[in-house]
């Protein structure tokens, strides 16, 4: 098992699910401005609705757990 596997392993056996997954999910828009930045890649219309299609709801989530 490497590193990153390990740390996540234990963030998901320490930490609230839903605190774990933003964490483990926030990694996408990180590769994606790292992509754009270091490669010059652009995002397509697939790959940003993915993207959004995933976080958003995350996010959401988070923000009614804190609201509650």
């Amino acid at each position: 098992m490497g590193i990153y596997q390990g740390c996540v392993v234990l963030a998901f056996r320490q930490a609230d699910a839903s605190a774990a997954v933003i964490a483990e999910y926030s990694g996408l828009i990180f590769a994606a401005l790292f992509g754009y930045y270091l490669f010059n890649e652009s995002l397509d219309i697939y790959t940003s609705m993915g993207i959004l299609l995933i976080i958003v709801p995350i996010a959401l989530q988070a923000w009614q757990g804190k609201r509650q």
